[in-house]
């Protein structure tokens, strides 16, 4: 599913126009990122959490020249889904 699909999908259940189904994706992708940014979790009961943490630094070979180079920590988002969630996805498979 695209962005778009979302926003499409939004409306027809909300009974929202697509700009204001835009517009709250929008308001809530905000709001994800600025929790993220504060206080480096997103918690949605039944949905799951985004946790905000700092990926370690890892071995990479470069094979060009076959040396072995170290990366640099960087952030990172990490998602957790829910027992609710796992349970939906695990019908799909059923």
């Amino acid at each position: 599913m695209t962005k778009a699909d979302l926003i499409k999908a939004l409306a027809e259940r909300a009974g929202l126009s697509r700009r204001q189904a835009e517009a709250f994706l929008a308001a809530f992708e905000d709001i994800v990122k600025e929790e993220l940014a504060k206080h480096g979790e997103f918690r949605l009961s039944g949905f799951g959490r985004l946790i905000a943490r700092m990926q370690k630094p890892r071995k990479v070979n470069l094979f060009g020249s076959g040396k072995v180079k170290m990366t640099q920590p960087k952030p990172a988002v990490r998602f957790k889904a829910a027992k609710a969630l796992l349970e939906a996805v695990a019908k799909y498979f059923a």
